[in-house]
């Protein structure tokens, strides 16, 4: 925190910053708090400078440029490290205790971001993690409801590092819930993919890295996706358009942003967009979220019809939302 502490004030005029190097630069997004601080991307940068391990970088920071030039120092190799621990989950308790040594292993991946995920099959809740004394804990006030648990169950949770996954299995219904709330590391073997983070530049890239066609993506950052077939609505250009978020995404990853920028992946379209609340969902906890202006003129200019496909893909912590059209029936008659 020393570097922090030195130029906070220097660094709060700025949410970015660039990293160069003789072969090349790139652009960060910077996370600043007297807590902890971070500088996001980890894993682009890594791309773009071709680091393939962990590796440990010096930053000299050019005030004047707002660039941290960064020095290679050192490839360094990481043991392997359990990516599963097993715990309880009780409908009238919204805390999941985290084991502590499980979090000292995976400290720097867990805390690039204030919240995760607890997923299993198409199912997701998102947990947001927080500490007390020396306990760790991610609660979110949902979990029982999305997956229907109705009393106390022991489940295993399995770490993965890019999206702050924890994807559940269950394991058996607890009892005693005083005496059965250990939880427990399981030492499984972490495969490569999952163990690259634990540096100062992350190298956090997903199993399925290499299925370049996906989503379209440069980078391999946290992501959601969703498509939408047009409909009439939607194609309709007499009216102004908006775009509506699904409701788990307005209430997880886009609870408190309120703006983003919209990329068309298919053209050189992108434009700032501000994200609007529906003033009928500002009391039950901003569920409902919409972008307008941006979206219209998207819609103006791609003009989609009716039976195409759009697909999404949200970046939440840039904030970007690509969208692809897929035009159905192109060769018509």
């Amino acid at each position: 925190m020393d570097f922090f502490n030195d130029w906070k004030c220097e660094l709060n005029n700025h949410k970015d910053a660039i990293i160069t190097t003789n072969s090349g630069s790139v652009k960060i997004r910077l996370s600043l708090n007297e807590d902890i601080s971070f500088m996001f991307y980890g894993q682009l940068v890594a791309k773009k400078f071709g680091f393939q391990h962990p590796t440990r970088v010096m930053f000299d920071y050019k005030i004047a440029r707002n660039e941290f030039e960064m020095t290679f120092i050192q490839t360094m190799e990481i043991g392997e490290r359990p990516t599963t621990f097993e715990t309880v989950i009780t409908p009238l308790r919204s805390k999941i205790q985290i084991p502590s040594e499980f979090h000292e292993l995976w400290k720097r991946e867990l805390n690039r971001l204030s919240y995760g995920r607890i997923v299993a099959e198409k199912l997701w809740a998102q947990v947001n993690f927080e500490m007390h004394g020396t306990e760790y804990f991610m609660h979110g006030n949902q979990i029982t409801e999305v997956f229907g648990i109705e009393k106390p169950i022991r489940v295993l949770l399995d770490y993965q590092i890019t999206n702050n996954d924890f994807h559940m299995t269950f394991v058996s219904y607890v009892e005693d819930v005083e005496h059965s709330n250990q939880t427990e590391v399981l030492a499984n073997e972490s495969d490569g993919n999952e163990s690259d983070g634990a540096t100062e530049v992350q190298n956090e890239m997903e199993e399925d890295q290499h299925e370049e066609d996906d989503a379209g993506q440069e980078e391999d950052d946290l992501t959601v996706t969703w498509n939408t077939t047009v409909t009439k609505a939607i194609s309709n250009l007499s009216k102004k358009q908006v775009l509506h978020f699904p409701n788990p995404i307005s209430r997880g990853v886009l609870a408190n942003t309120n703006q983003i920028q919209l990329i068309a992946e298919d053209s050189d379209f992108e434009i700032p967009c501000k994200i609007h609340t529906s003033e009928r969902s500002l009391k039950t906890g901003k569920f409902e979220k919409h972008i307008g202006r941006g979206w219209y003129e998207y819609v103006r200019l791609h003009r989609p019809r009716i039976g195409d496909n759009m697909v999404f893909v949200l970046y939440p912590e840039r904030p970007e939302l690509y969208v692809r059209l897929e035009r159905c029936n192109v060769n018509r008659d």
